[in-house]
């Protein structure tokens, strides 16, 4: 991992809390209006919300390396937001066993050897497919909320900051793009655009 504490490049473009209040954020319009909003793997990823999640992401990562990962109050609400991003902005989606996957390629995904290794050769999909694990493991695992099993698990694998490094490379590229919105195939094609007009010159 690089051991930057967050996204440089998106720390002045997260959306402002007045932002937020305003509806301006898709994040937010879907936790406060559609609270039963379900996405599907392999869909269209927001630009905006995926900045959110990277930039909560790594405020959670800089408390984890700051103060540990055992459960406070003070990491509570940080916590809150980044789990709570990664529903909104379509990382859970709801067409996706992830109890299978938790019992097979997450246990690879989570081992601190394997981990920075296939975390960086992940497509969307992969991310998506990680990132519900993590999220629905949670959900299930700590019915009163009061702690962080499994994210504790994926910080000190190094995965966490990975996928956090993986996406913030997929948004780089769609912004790059002038995208709003970019899923594997989008990507994809882009890469092939690339690695074509590179053949010709």
């Amino acid at each position: 991992m690089s051991g930057r504490s967050r996204s440089s490049r998106h720390a002045k473009k997260v959306p402002s809390k007045r932002e937020f209040a305003s509806g301006q954020s898709r994040v937010l319009f879907r936790f406060s209006l559609e609270s039963s909003y379900v996405a599907n793997l392999g869909c269209l990823i927001s630009v905006a919300d995926a900045k959110v999640v990277v930039e909560y992401g790594y405020d959670l990562v800089d408390l984890f390396r700051q103060s540990g990962t055992s459960y406070d109050e003070k990491k509570a609400p940080v916590f809150g937001k980044f789990h709570q991003a990664l529903y909104g902005a379509g990382f859970v989606p709801g067409d996706f066993d992830g109890s299978t996957f938790d019992r097979g390629p997450m246990k690879l995904f989570l081992d601190p050897e394997l981990a920075a290794i296939l975390i960086t050769k992940a497509n969307l999909v992969t991310l998506q497919m990680v990132t519900h694990t993590l999220a629905r493991s949670h959900r299930w695992g700590t019915m009163d909320g009061r702690d962080f099993n499994t994210f504790d698990e994926a910080f000190k694998s190094g995965l966490l900051e990975g996928l956090l490094e993986r996406l913030d490379a997929f948004l780089g590229t769609a912004e790059s793009n002038r995208l709003t919105e970019f899923s594997d195939d989008i990507l994809s094609r882009i890469h092939t655009r690339a690695k074509s007009e590179r053949g010709q010159e």
